[in-house]
């Protein structure tokens, strides 16, 4: 039986999906097991359902035991329909439903980023202009994912902890992860943190002819002044950004593709504008 226990929005966390997938990744035509308890950040059904797609890839079978709080969450969020698990109406409005997205589907996902997240009573208290900014920024994540990535489906998932003043969302694909672009496009090898830190400068892409870094930027400010944090897992590098610290760190082992976690505070009674509309702003 594969357990994972108490697993939060922290290196820990990822650490114990990637040791998942690293215990079954050789794994054909059998039924996996997996036990979760005591406490699952519900956000984190992104990377999760990554991995056990990639399980079923092998054509193996997978099996959730999951019971009380967890299950209940987890269940209000639609992420254990896909298990056999009945779905439960949301009646607390603590989640930001799982969805699997198609790379064809950029429209259906701006539309539920908007909905579901930006339109939030929750959320920070941004302008229209910048909260259609952060829509772009959001979008251009998708679209990286989905076209250059070469990723089949994207994988968003989030969840507003009110006890906490905290809420999470969550993008993660099954694609080739920032270090194999990244050193692709500069020709030369990198390590994965490596790459990570030429992927967050602003201005660096490798997209050729569009200018890069302008999405991740302004995430990356609105994020500062609201003192949430952004995580990224790719390959065995992990970076987490806050108004206090960069923090770069690797793994044993390696997540096949790539995770963008932002955390905002939702306890913030700051108002947010785009410099160009002359107001205090990001």
């Amino acid at each position: 039986m594969n357990r994972l226990s108490k697993v939060n929005n922290d290196f820990n966390g990822f650490h114990q999906l990637i040791d998942l997938y690293e215990s079954n990744r050789e794994s054909w035509f059998e039924t996996i097991d997996i036990d979760i308890e005591y406490f699952f950040a519900a956000n984190m059904c992104s990377p999760l359902a990554v991995i056990l797609d990639k399980l079923i890839d092998n054509l193996n079978t997978i099996t959730l035991q999951v019971s009380g709080k967890v299950k209940n969450i987890l269940q209000r969020n639609g992420f254990l329909s896909e298990y056999g698990y009945e779905p439960v109406f949301d009646d607390k409005e603590t989640t930001i439903p799982y969805r699997k997205f198609s790379r064809s589907e950029s429209k259906e996902f701006a539309v539920y980023v908007t909905r579901r997240l930006l339109d939030r009573s929750d959320m920070p208290n941004m302008s229209p202009e910048l909260k259609l900014k952060v829509l772009g920024a959001i979008s251009e994540m998708f679209s990286n994912a989905s076209v250059h990535t070469n990723t089949r489906y994207v994988y968003a998932c989030g969840q507003y902890y009110p006890q906490n003043s905290l809420l999470d969302f969550t993008l993660s694909d099954q694609g080739e992860g920032i270090r194999t672009k990244v050193s692709e496009f500069l020709n030369k090898s990198l390590s994965s943190v490596e790459a990570i830190r030429w992927a967050i400068v602003d201005g660096n892409t490798t997209k050729k002819d569009i200018p890069g870094g302008y999405g991740l930027s302004l995430l990356r400010s609105l994020i500062e002044y609201n003192e949430g944090f952004m995580q990224i897992v790719s390959d065995d590098g992990f970076y987490q950004f806050s108004h206090e610290r960069e923090i770069f760190k690797t793994f044993k082992s390696k997540f096949p593709g790539t995770v963008v976690n932002l955390q905002f505070r939702t306890d913030d009674t700051s108002s947010y504008y785009l410099n160009s509309e002359r107001k205090e702003s990001i």
